[in-house]
């Protein structure tokens, strides 16, 4: 396949816990699948190898999504153009805002090539996580799909300096 330039492919991982019981912690639940021999990778927890070609990414799961999460994304996919972000829970409050004290335990994350977000009827956090600047960088950034009501409601109707000047560049 010389002549290929592009390879398109679908990754999905899907873990059915009607069966468990609701007691169980997920710490609980990975050891005792670990112990049957099996591997469980959650990629909202976990994401540990280094994808050097993908550009286009979606991300879907029902658990929260926490700046380490993105973190991770930005240090997995280095030449990431396109992310779509499928998620409505809210982050937790500790990620939510990053006053001075809590700053340094927080790393700036930054996604060189992403061209294209999509953060579309999602919860309103993921886009404060891409806007303010105290929380990522994303300086090739040149399409945004998000709703106008959360954007007026993340940056106060354009007010805020964190997500004006990122907002700006």
């Amino acid at each position: 396949m010389p002549q290929r330039h592009s390879f398109t492919f679908y990754i999905n991982t899907y873990i059915d816990t009607d069966g468990l019981s609701h007691d169980l912690s997920r710490e609980h639940i990975q050891q005792e699948l670990i112990n049957i021999g099996q591997q469980m990778c959650l990629l909202s927890s976990i994401i540990l190898i280094v994808f050097n070609y993908v550009t286009y990414l979606v991300v879907d799961d029902e658990d929260a999504f926490r700046h380490e999460f993105f973190v991770r994304i930005a240090r997995s996919f280095p030449i990431l153009k396109y992310l779509c972000i499928f998620n409505n829970e809210p982050q937790a409050s500790g990620d939510l805002t990053l006053s001075s004290d809590h700053i340094q335990s927080f790393s700036i994350i930054e996604y060189p090539h992403l061209t294209s977000l999509d953060v579309s009827n999602r919860d309103k956090d993921h886009l404060e996580q891409f806007l303010n600047e105290t929380k990522a960088c994303v300086p090739c950034r040149t399409e945004l799909e998000v709703s106008h009501r959360d954007l007026k409601t993340v940056t106060k109707n354009f007010t805020t300096e964190e997500t004006r000047r990122n907002c700006a560049k």
